[in-house]
């Protein structure tokens, strides 16, 4: 490691920080990067990429190996008051932590051995952000080290487990002189299983199991639900009136939610405020907030009740009598006693208040 400290050591002493520098891979993805969230920075050199994540609002741990690199990102993080901790790291020989980061940059270094760790080290829904040379390359590219250049497909293999995004590798394809050429460029993300919610709701409503079934299902459904009138949508918008009705009624900035109490059981009835007509309709966070707040609901009815488990349901297309998107979350016990429905309702309502008025990531 000393000889590779002193290359690295050399080529970044008349360097300065770069503070303004961003690789490609982020720069052009940015609206892919969550609004906070912890971010790893492998091979930092001066900077660039540390400094962009830092200041989209992450706290970023930046490794390298070389001590006059760390050290003046170090000095320029804290006259700057940015959230990176700089650390000499050999990549090669680190013990990588597993589910740590949201965020893993890497650009212009390849070390194919740590690749299946950099997985790991990914959370749940966490981003990959690769960038770096390939071996069908331009013969102006000033890296022609085999050892350090990708082959055709390599970095979707080398990151098999993750869910491809973005992937660019355009190689000697038609003009050369424009384009991403001598580099291929991957974001990636570590998916966590869909909403229980969802994956029942895919069930119910799709045709087959090929990949094209649940898009078949959007477009017949969302044509259906778009002429039906929206009931919803003055209790999810705050109709004074509309609430006037309702009793025990929760919300967030996302959901509105009032107990059911014309069911044969006592159920939760939520509403998104967003006028989404299916789940698919929503973006990817947003389904998984509503899957913590069903979760939330759902832990608080088997609390309070005793029931073992919950049961959540979307209604199915054809059965909706308005067009807003809602569920139900009903406990696996019998309350049919108005009195022990109010009861109930208001002990669940205390233990799940604070999971929903809690801030949205």
């Amino acid at each position: 490691m000393p000889a590779m400290q002193a290359k690295w050591d050399q080529i970044y002493g008349s360097k300065a920080v770069a503070a303004e520098a961003c690789p490609r891979v982020l720069g052009e993805h940015a609206h892919l990067l969550p609004m906070h969230g912890r971010a790893l920075d492998v091979a930092c050199g001066m900077g660039g990429a540390s400094i962009f994540l830092a200041r989209h609002g992450l706290e970023v741990v930046a490794w390298d190996i070389s001590p006059v690199a760390i050290a003046r990102l170090r000095g320029f993080a804290a006259q700057h008051g940015l959230a990176i901790a700089a650390q000499m790291v050999d990549v090669t020989g680190v013990q990588m932590p597993e589910e740590a980061f949201d965020v893993i940059h890497v650009s212009r270094f390849l070390e194919r051995g740590v690749c299946a760790a950099l997985s790991r080290a990914l959370r749940r829904d966490g981003l990959l952000f690769y960038q770096t040379f390939s071996l069908e390359a331009l013969d102006t590219a000033h890296v022609k080290n085999p050892d350090y250049c990708l082959v055709r497909g390599e970095l979707l293999g080398l990151f098999h487990e993750l869910r491809p995004v973005v992937y660019r590798e355009e190689a000697l394809l038609g003009d050369t002189t424009q384009g991403l050429r001598n580099e291929v460029l991957f974001v990636a993300q570590k998916r966590s299983p869909a909403p229980a919610f969802f994956a029942d709701w895919v069930r119910r409503v799709t045709d087959g199991d090929d990949p094209a079934a649940l898009s078949r299902a959007i477009e017949r459904y969302r044509r259906h639900l778009g002429r039906i009138e929206d009931r919803l949508g003055p209790l999810a918008s705050g109709d004074a009136a509309a609430r006037a009705k309702e009793w025990g009624l929760l919300e967030n900035a996302e959901v509105v939610i009032v107990p059911d109490a014309c069911a044969p059981t006592l159920q939760a009835l939520v509403i998104l405020k967003h006028p989404y007509l299916l789940p698919t309709d929503m973006p990817e966070a947003a389904l998984r907030r509503l899957g913590d707040v069903v979760d939330a609901i759902a832990n608080a009815f088997c609390q309070v009740t005793g029931a073992s488990r919950c049961h959540c349901r979307v209604p199915h297309p054809n059965d909706c009598k308005t067009r807003r998107l809602h569920l139900f979350v009903a406990p696996d016990v019998s309350i049919t006693d108005p009195a022990e429905k109010r009861n109930v309702w208001a002990e669940v309502s205390a233990c799940i208040h604070a999971a929903i008025a809690a801030p949205l990531p």
